[in-house]
C-alpha cells in the first residue's frame, strides 16, 4: 500500500486530494505506514499529546472543506480506481466516484455534487449495516483482499444499472473502506486489527464477547473533547478525567476497556474539534441522530 499526497495542504483550497494504492505483498506493513502518513497530512498543524488535530469545523456548513481520496488497486495487470469525498474536519464520507468519473452520493448528505446518483443505502452506520445484511461493524470484511474487492466493485459501479439490486454489495464495500481508512485513522485499535487481518482468508466469525468496534467508534467525540479539556487544564483533576473515561465504557478489544486519560492518548489516532457556535443565535437543546451512536454521518 502506497500513500501519495497529490497536492500539498492549502487551507484556502476547498478540495484536497490523496492517492492510496493498495497492494497485497507486504500490504500489512505498508498499510500501517500509510495510515500514519495520512494522519500527518490531515492534521491542522496543532497537536495534543503528540496527536494530530483535525481542522476546526466551520460555523456555517456552506464553508465545509473536503478531501478527496483516490483508492487504487491492480488485479491481473488491470488498474481499478474509485474516489471518496470526505469532510475535511471529521472524515465523514458523503460520496463516492467510479472510474468513469460518475459521482454517487449517500442519501440526505445535503451536499451539492452537481450531477450525482443517490445510493440506496442510507447514511448512518445502522443504515449501511441493514443494507449490507451484517449485524455488526466488527464482522465487516477488512482483509487486504476485501479492500481490493471493495475498490474493484465501486470502480465498476454503473449508474445506469438497478442499484437497489446491488445495495448489499454497495453497503458492504463502503463499510470496508470507511472502517479500514477513516476509523483506522481515528483509532489505533482498529488500525492494529486491520493490519492483523490483512492476510486473512474469508470473513472472521465473532462471538458476542468479541464485539467492540461500535463502542470505540461511538466515543470518538468524547475522547477528543476529553483530551482537549485535559490539554487546556479546564478545571477538572486528572482523577476526574480518568473517572470520566471509565464511565464511557470504551471497549477496544475483547475484555479490554479504557480506564484513564493515558489509555485514551494511546488509543486515539487523530483528534476531532468541536464545532463553534453560530454568531448571533441562541443555543437550543436538540436531539441529534446517530452515527453508530454519535453522529448522523458515516465515514
Amino acid at each position: 500500500m502506497d500513500h501519495q499526497q497529490q497536492n500539498p495542504p492549502d487551507p484556502d483550497d476547498c478540495e484536497q486530494q490523496r492517492i492510496i494504492k493498495v497492494s497485497h505483498a507486504e500490504g500489512d506493513v505498508l498499510y500501517d505506514l500509510c495510515i500514519n502518513a495520512w494522519r500527518e497530512d490531515l492534521g491542522s498543524g496543532n497537536k495534543i499529546s503528540n496527536i494530530n488535530v483535525l481542522p476546526r469545523p466551520p460555523r456555517d456548513d456552506a464553508d465545509t472543506k473536503y478531501v478527496h481520496v483516490r483508492f487504487v488497486c491492480e488485479r491481473e495487470s488491470q488498474e481499478y480506481t474509485c474516489t471518496g469525498k470526505f469532510k475535511y474536519h471529521d472524515l465523514y464520507l458523503i460520496g463516492i466516484q467510479n472510474r468513469k468519473g460518475d459521482w454517487f452520493d449517500l442519501s440526505e448528505s445535503g451536499v451539492d455534487f452537481g450531477t450525482s446518483t443517490p445510493l440506496p443505502v442510507g447514511i448512518t452506520y445502522g443504515d449501511l449495516l441493514t443494507a449490507s445484511e451484517m449485524s455488526s461493524l466488527d464482522i465487516t470484511p477488512k482483509s487486504g483482499v476485501a479492500i481490493r474487492d471493495a475498490i474493484t466493485f465501486i470502480s465498476k459501479l454503473d449508474k445506469d444499472t438497478n442499484l437497489n439490486e446491488k445495495k448489499q454489495l454497495i453497503a458492504s464495500s463502503l463499510l470496508t473502506l470507511i472502517l479500514v481508512f477513516c476509523e483506522a485513522a481515528r483509532f489505533n485499535s482498529i488500525k492494529r486489527h486491520v493490519r492483523e487481518k490483512w492476510f486473512a482468508e474469508g470473513d472472521c466469525i465473532l462471538g458476542h464477547e468479541d464485539l467492540w468496534m461500535q463502542s470505540v467508534v461511538h466515543n470518538w467525540k468524547n475522547m477528543s473533547l476529553l483530551l482537549i479539556e485535559d490539554d487546556k487544564n479546564g478545571g477538572r483533576t486528572r482523577e476526574d478525567l480518568n473517572q470520566k473515561v471509565v464511565n464511557y465504557q470504551i471497549k477496544v478489544g475483547r475484555d479490554n476497556f479504557l480506564t484513564s486519560v493515558e489509555d485514551v492518548v494511546r488509543e486515539i489516532g487523530i483528534i476531532k474539534q468541536k464545532k463553534p457556535k453560530k454568531r448571533g443565535k441562541k443555543t437550543r437543546h436538540r436531539v441529534k441522530s446517530s452515527r453508530a451512536g454519535e453522529s448522523s454521518r458515516v465515514g
